[in-house]
């Protein structure tokens, strides 16, 4: 693979990376002890 789709491919999956990071934060957060 190259760098270009390698670049190409974080920039497309970042977002998704981001929310799901933020929905486990509240989660989290949110329900520790369910954790």
């Amino acid at each position: 693979m190259s760098k270009i789709k390698a670049k190409k491919l974080s920039l497309r999956f970042a977002p998704y990376l981001f929310i799901a990071v933020t929905i486990l934060t509240a989660f989290g957060s949110n329900s520790g002890t369910w954790v």
